[in-house]
């Protein structure tokens, strides 16, 4: 026998036995292959190194809508400061208005700011009850967690007056050396986070 018969014969057997062995998998190797593809058939199927790796269908998840928040919920201490010989506390408005500057006896939310100490807020509510509001606080006294900013919020601060109505801008926050340290503290942060949304 020449060497392309012996070639041809040879591959001939070998295609038999590998058809073979394929077609006659034992109950032991389909096992095997199941658990094969239990384990991983989700990196088979998130094979980064494939053009056309499957798709996976993610079912949404619901969550229940969040109550609207109260004025007095929206409103978080931010900070107090020593400013123009007066003591005054900061405000951020939560629900994406301007943040709020009040000094003692001046109104907020629905109630009065009675004292202000170096890291709280003495306020007394609508129905007389009096509290301390510490920074990260709201007005009910609860911790906030706070996300970024939103971009279309206001950047400046808002003077209230007594009747707790927003005062007109002062016209020297325009001018950079006329800015407290906080207000630039402030308006650094809104650059930061409008660069990075």
């Amino acid at each position: 026998m020449n060497n392309m018969a012996r070639t041809t014969i040879l591959m001939a057997l070998m295609a038999a036995l590998c058809g073979t062995e394929v077609s006659g998998q034992t109950p032991e190797n389909r096992d095997e292959t199941d658990q094969f593809n239990q384990r991983y058939g989700v990196v088979i199927q998130d094979n980064i190194f494939l053009r056309q790796r499957g798709q996976r269908t993610v079912e949404p998840t619901t969550r229940p809508a969040a109550p609207p928040r109260t004025i007095e919920q929206s409103l978080m201490l931010t900070g107090v400061v020593f400013e123009d010989g007066q003591v005054r506390a900061y405000f951020e408005n939560l629900s994406g208005g301007a943040p709020v500057r009040v000094s003692p006896g001046e109104s907020i939310g629905k109630g009065v700011v009675t004292e202000i100490a170096i890291d709280a807020v003495a306020y007394l509510d609508s129905q007389g009850r009096s509290r301390w509001v510490e920074i990260g606080h709201d007005l009910t006294g609860a911790s906030v967690v706070v996300d970024a900013t939103p971009a279309g919020a206001s950047s400046s601060p808002t003077t209230a007056t007594a009747g707790g109505k927003p005062a007109e801008q002062d016209q020297a926050a325009t001018d950079p050396a006329a800015l407290s340290t906080l207000e630039r503290l402030r308006q650094n942060r809104q650059r930061i986070i409008n660069r990075n949304p």
